[in-house]
């Protein structure tokens, strides 16, 4: 799944060039953040746990608002990221 949404990314990023509306698509660093998209079909979030596809386990959940119920929500997307120090 996350290789489909950074193919859609991509035809956005070089639809966007070709008219004219930014520069020309370049790769990501290595070095850098890296994150991955995934869309509704692709994860499932229960009782604060967020299971990815093609994963066993569940991934550990750091929420950021805490005036938000995390159980309320029915997000549509969900953008897994990395640090470059781990």
């Amino acid at each position: 799944m996350p290789l489909q949404q950074t193919l859609r990314h991509q035809h956005t990023a070089f639809a966007n060039f070709f008219a004219g509306r930014a520069k020309y698509p370049r790769f990501k660093s290595r070095g850098a953040k890296q994150s991955a998209h995934y869309t509704r079909s692709a994860f499932r979030l229960r009782d604060g746990e967020l299971t990815l596809a093609k994963q066993s386990r569940p991934l550990a959940l750091v929420w950021s608002w805490p005036e938000v119920d995390l159980a309320a929500l029915d997000p549509t997307m969900v953008v897994v990221s990395r640090e470059p120090d781990g």
